[in-house]
């Protein structure tokens, strides 16, 4: 493993084990003071959560395989750590402290919570401690990097390495919805070097009005905007069905925690802050345009097996038109075959069906037939008619007796 990939893996590896502390930090301080909430002991616990925020927020800043300065030694960064991150650990520590030396007999139920925060600040100040020997020619031997670590360091290398970002899915159609023309011009420029067609709009309404009129692949929304707000876009966009399927990445300045839950909450599909980074850009976009695809193909699939069952249906009503299924039948998948052996089905139904009415109409013409033959046997055959039949006879022979010569010679 080359010394670049090395170093990499070790930030991996040592961010994964100091964020792994400071969330039992978060986790533990955030429910005590949902427990204390409105109590003296809450001002504390909030001191004590807010450290551990800034703990997360150094972490993710100073080791963040993007943006890690490749000029700086593994001992730079142990140092800038231990430097940025004793204050909000020892911070943690004291008030943890203090609520328990002073903690009143109601506090005895988070004891064990307030024990298990103590112990996590004690974690990292152990660990702390330990990277100062990071450039030590020992230490990589000592520390056991796992495969997912070795995997990220080499990812970050490829993305240092490549010219330019490779291009997302090609092909979607993308409308951007932001009133700060600037902001517009950037990201249409940056959407349309991946490949993508965009259209961008300065208002809610403006989009709204767009979507009811054109087809989109994915809209970028920003939250606040004159008129109606992203939040109220979001609201019209789910509340038709026509457009609720249409994934939506908000996009904007704000990154406060309630504003990213609440877009979430009324259906968007991702949130990106500004400014953005490229890279990240390009992912959530492709995330985005894969889904929709998938879903695309999804309703597709649906809409087709409601043909295939509507012609069912159809069959049994007596109604049914082989057209129907024709499109269904070109699909090159399980339902395409179930159409196309529907269909042949069907067909043979209709064959035999046919042969059947024709050889119904042949009996009932032998039936016909038989019932003329027995109502004249009826009728010459009885007395009435075997009389008549006599007289005829009777009347002819008198005929030629009364003839004359001549008359017959006439």
């Amino acid at each position: 493993m080359s010394e670049s990939l090395e170093s990499l893996a070790l930030l991996a590896h040592w961010r994964h084990e100091l964020r792994t502390p400071i969330n039992a930090i978060l986790g533990y301080s955030q429910l005590l003071i949902e427990d204390w909430a409105g109590t003296a002991i809450a001002a504390d616990l909030e001191r004590i959560e807010a450290a551990g925020q800034d703990l997360l927020r150094l972490v993710n800043e100073i080791l963040d395989p993007q943006s890690s300065d490749r000029a700086l030694s593994l001992d730079d960064y142990q140092s800038r750590l231990r430097y940025a991150l004793r204050t909000p650990v020892n911070t943690v520590c004291g008030y943890v402290e203090l609520l328990l030396e002073e903690a009143p007999p109601e506090l005895a139920e988070s004891q064990t919570d307030l024990n298990r925060i103590r112990a996590a600040g004690e974690r990292l100040l152990a660990q702390l401690e330990a990277m100062a020997a990071w450039d030590q020619p020992a230490q990589p031997a000592t520390v056991a990097l796992s495969a997912v670590e070795v995997e990220m360091a080499e990812a970050v290398l490829r993305y240092r390495q490549a010219d330019s970002l490779q291009p997302a899915i090609a092909g979607g159609r993308l409308l951007v919805a932001d009133d700060n023309e600037i902001n517009r011009d950037v990201l249409q420029r940056r959407l349309s070097r991946l490949g993508h067609d965009v259209v961008c709009v300065a208002s809610g309404q403006e989009a709204l009005t767009l979507l009811a009129q054109e087809p989109f692949d994915l809209l970028f929304l920003d939250v606040m905007m004159p008129g109606l707000t992203g939040f109220e876009v979001l609201q019209k966009l789910k509340a038709d069905p026509t457009l609720a399927e249409l994934p939506v990445l908000m996009i904007s300045a704000l990154d406060d925690l309630e504003s990213v839950i609440r877009c979430l909450r009324l259906g968007a599909t991702d949130y990106l802050t500004k400014p953005f980074e490229p890279t990240l850009l390009q992912t959530r976009l492709e995330t985005c345009l894969e889904r929709k695809r998938l879903r695309d193909r999804e309703l597709d699939y649906l809409r087709n097996v409601a043909i295939v069952t509507d012609a069912a249906v159809a069959v049994e009503a007596g109604d049914y038109d082989r057209d129907r299924l024709q499109t269904v039948a070109e699909r090159n998948d399980a339902l395409g075959q179930l159409a196309r052996m529907f269909r042949q089905m069907t067909r043979s139904v209709e064959q035999r069906e046919t042969q059947l009415k024709q050889t119904i109409q042949r009996l009932e013409l032998q039936i016909d037939t038989a019932t003329v033959k027995t109502q004249v046997q009826e009728i010459t055959e009885s007395d009435y008619f075997r009389n008549l039949e006599s007289r005829a006879r009777q009347i002819r022979r008198d005929r030629g007796y009364r003839s004359t010569p001549r008359d017959r010679h006439d």
